[in-house]
């Protein structure tokens, strides 16, 4: 489980650096846009790029807590559960982003050099990694079996209301 642990955290190193491209290409063209509805249509992919990129940061500031040799955080299968949501999460995000980039291709925002392309093609790849991971650690989850914290059961008192002395 450490492997893929430590291809999600470079995975998200990979996909930061690519949204800060995104960002730092898109962001200086949008008052040269045509019109109103592909201006906003930027604006949104960026503010949306923007939050993941934060989110990104965050899953990779944990991934690099349990991922420190001299560290005794060890991740618990509730961890391992909500990292399993934040990654299937971070792969709808992934194929938003991959939309993100090809519209921004399609109004034409993409400089001589053919930055957005090489974005584009990278986020496919990141795409099938992310799946690879994903059905990772879905077989963990069927190969042990996940203990779960039970919580104390709220026990109502026996001078409750119920429906028969409400009448």
């Amino acid at each position: 489980m450490e492997e893929s642990l430590t291809v999600l955290h470079d995975l998200f190193a990979a996909m930061k650096k690519d949204i800060k491209t995104y960002v730092h290409l898109v962001e200086p063209r949008i008052t040269n846009l045509s019109n109103d509805y592909e201006r906003m249509l930027v604006r949104k992919a960026l503010g949306i790029e923007n939050a993941r990129k934060k989110r990104v940061k965050g899953l990779r500031n944990q991934l690099r807590v349990w991922l420190d040799e001299e560290s005794s955080n060890d991740p618990t299968s509730q961890d391992y559960i909500q990292l399993y949501a934040n990654v299937q999460l971070e792969h709808f995000a992934l194929r938003l982003f991959s939309q993100h980039v090809e519209e921004a291709i399609l109004i034409n925002l993409e400089s001589s050099t053919g930055e957005l392309d090489d974005i584009l093609q990278r986020t496919q790849s990141y795409l099938e990694e992310v799946q690879a991971v994903l059905l990772e650690i879905s077989e963990s989850f069927k190969d042990e079996p996940i203990e779960l914290e039970e919580k104390e059961s709220v026990k109502p008192d026996k001078s409750a209301f119920s429906v028969g002395s409400l009448l």
